[in-house]
C-alpha cells in the first residue's frame, strides 16, 4: 500500500514552497512576499546566497524588477516541483494545446474517474505524487480547456466511495463560465 492509499501526503510540500507558489500563481500580493523574505532569515540557505541577496536588495515597487524576480523565482520553484499541483489556483483553467502545462499536470494526476451520463464532462482525479484531489470538467466549446477545482481529501473520498460529487461544474453553463475567463485572455496559436 502506498502513501496515497493510506491518505498520507507523499509529496508534502514545505511551507517555503507553498508560500513561493502562492505568490507565483497570484494568491499572494507582492508586498506580502517582500515582507516574508525580509522576515525569514532561513531563506538564504534555501534560495542560495546569490538569489537571496537579489531578493532582499530588489526594488519591489518597480514592476520591471518584480517581473524579472518572478521569472527567477519560477525557475527556482520549478526545480523543486515534483508535480504541477502546487502551481494551480484552487479554481483554475488549463488550456489544451497552448502550452505543455496540461501535459505536465496530467502526467501525475489521474486516472480520471468520469461522472458519465448527463454530466459527461465531469471527472475526478488524484495526483500520484502529492495526493491532491481534483474535480475537473472538460470543455470543448471554449478553446478546449480543463476547468479544475482543488478538493479536500474528504471531498475526494466521497466521490470515490459514495459517488457524492460536489456541485461545482455540475452544469455545463458553469463550466463555460469558468472556461470563458480563459477564453477572454487566450492568445491564438501562431500559424
Amino acid at each position: 500500500m502506498d502513501a496515497n492509499e493510506t491518505g498520507a501526503e507523499p509529496g508534502a510540500t514545505t511551507t517555503i514552497d507553498a508560500t513561493l507558489w502562492a505568490f507565483l500563481r497570484g494568491d499572494m500580493a507582492v508586498r506580502d512576499l517582500e515582507l516574508w523574505i525580509y522576515s525569514d532569515d532561513s531563506l538564504d540557505t534555501v534560495f542560495g546566497t546569490e538569489l537571496y541577496l537579489t531578493l532582499i536588495s530588489a526594488n519591489w515597487r518597480d514592476r520591471h524588477a518584480v517581473a524579472s524576480l518572478i521569472e527567477r523565482l519560477e525557475a527556482f520553484g520549478r526545480l523543486r516541483l515534483a508535480c504541477e499541483c502546487m502551481t494551480l489556483r484552487d479554481l483554475d483553467v488549463l488550456p489544451m494545446g497552448f502550452t505543455d502545462r496540461a501535459d505536465r499536470f496530467f502526467s501525475t494526476v489521474g486516472p480520471r474517474h468520469w461522472h458519465g451520463g448527463a454530466e459527461w464532462w465531469l471527472f475526478a482525479a488524484r495526483c500520484s505524487v502529492c495526493g491532491q484531489h481534483w474535480l475537473g470538467a472538460q470543455s470543448e466549446r471554449a478553446y478546449d480547456v480543463y476547468a479544475l477545482r482543488r478538493l479536500s481529501p474528504a471531498q475526494g473520498s466521497r466521490i470515490a466511495g459514495d459517488g457524492a460529487w460536489p456541485n461545482e461544474f455540475r452544469t455545463y453553463e458553469r463550466v463555460l463560465a469558468v472556461a470563458g475567463g480563459f477564453a477572454a485572455t487566450a492568445e491564438p496559436l501562431e500559424e
